[in-house]
């Protein structure tokens, strides 16, 4: 569908911006049927670059006076491709906000970007008359009250999802490219440029009161040996043993890594349950479960057997007074004897290695 040419048109490094938001809107006014054939979405980023370069190159020149009024070209005046790609540039200026508003949003700070990201791949714009209504995607429910049976649930498709209905790509995986995704989810938003600002300010400010009051990240970072358990625990006690599809990849070599990872998947569910009683109901079930998991532990690690063993009067004497001068119980001294001979029977067997 394209060639080097029309690839130099639109530039995927400079304008992914532009290229996201016109893309998304001249879907929605069905401008695309004829160029995409029907093609399935998603839509990567190239398809998107090509199929506003042939608009540009063939759809363009033969618009109707209608739909020329509505994208601002002037069908009787502007005959080069750069004329109709700068109206189509106006109308992307016109509907999004300065980079600026963005600036908050750093790439390297992880755990946003995949609140954000999950933000918009678990929300829905639900639009009064002036102001798009954004709900989280994740509350607690009791599907079996009588069980106690509590799940994160949430009342809508992935098909009526923010990230879907504005054609983002979902096969991203760098933090970079989420944050390029995330602008653009905002930039396709059906409201005015000052609406936009304010969603964009609200988010901000909630995200600082999110990272500081992150108790499931706390909970786990004092409890790093329940890491792998917490995540197994979420998954069947909440989640139905399946994680959403837009958190990032747990496939990690490195211990160390992989459990950053599900610390920060953890995190980022977490940060999307409201309302604020559902979170505090979540992190209830999981001290308490997680406490249990702890005594398991400790319970399999100092598990004991008794043991009947009938010794001579002497030998019992030289025992309790071994115990006596090294102020230690039965238990304690026989461990230590045994532990005694252990190594020396080790030396031996190396000294007669060497020797």
């Amino acid at each position: 569908m394209g060639n080097t040419e029309k690839d130099r048109l639109w530039d995927l490094d400079s304008e992914w911006r532009e290229i996201n938001f016109l893309f998304h809107y001249l879907h929605q006014k069905h401008f695309f049927k004829p160029l995409l054939r029907n093609s399935p979405p998603p839509f990567m980023p190239h398809e998107k670059q090509i199929a506003l370069n042939e608009f540009v190159l063939k759809v363009c020149p033969t618009l109707t006076s209608i739909d020329a009024a509505e994208l601002k070209i002037n069908i009787h005046i502007d005959k080069n491709t750069q004329e109709f790609k700068n109206h189509l540039l106006e109308c992307f200026n016109e509907n999004t906000i300065n980079i600026d508003n963005f600036d908050w949003i750093e790439p390297k700070n992880i755990y946003l970007v995949e609140y954000l990201w999950g933000y918009l791949n678990t929300t829905i714009e639900e639009r009064n008359e002036k102001f798009p209504i954004l709900r989280p995607f994740y509350k607690l429910t009791q599907k079996t009250p009588q069980r106690g049976d509590t799940k994160l649930y949430n009342g809508h498709k992935y098909k009526d999802s923010l990230a879907k209905k504005t054609n983002l790509n979902v096969a991203v995986d760098k933090s970079t490219d989420k944050r390029r995704e995330v602008i653009s989810g905002f930039d396709a938003l059906h409201c005015s440029v000052h609406i936009k600002k304010q969603l964009i300010e609200q988010l901000k400010n909630k995200w600082h009161h999110l990272k500081n009051n992150n108790d499931f990240k706390m909970w786990i970072d004092k409890n790093e040996e329940l890491t792998d358990w917490a995540l197994e625990y979420v998954k069947k006690r909440f989640l139905e043993n399946r994680l959403p599809f837009w958190l990032p990849s747990l496939n990690e070599e490195n211990e160390r890594k992989r459990r950053e990872k599900i610390k920060l998947t953890l995190s980022t569910i977490y940060n999307l349950i409201e309302p604020e009683e559902n979170k505090l109901l979540m992190m209830t079930l999981l001290s308490k479960a997680g406490a249990q998991q702890k005594y398991r532990i400790k319970h399999k690690k100092n598990k004991k057997t008794i043991i009947n063993v009938i010794i001579s009067n002497s030998d019992k004497d030289i025992f309790d007074k071994s115990k006596k001068n090294r102020n230690l119980n039965s238990e304690e001294m026989l461990s230590e004897l045994i532990n005694f001979y252990f190594e020396s029977t080790n030396k031996e067997r190396q000294f007669k290695i060497f020797s």
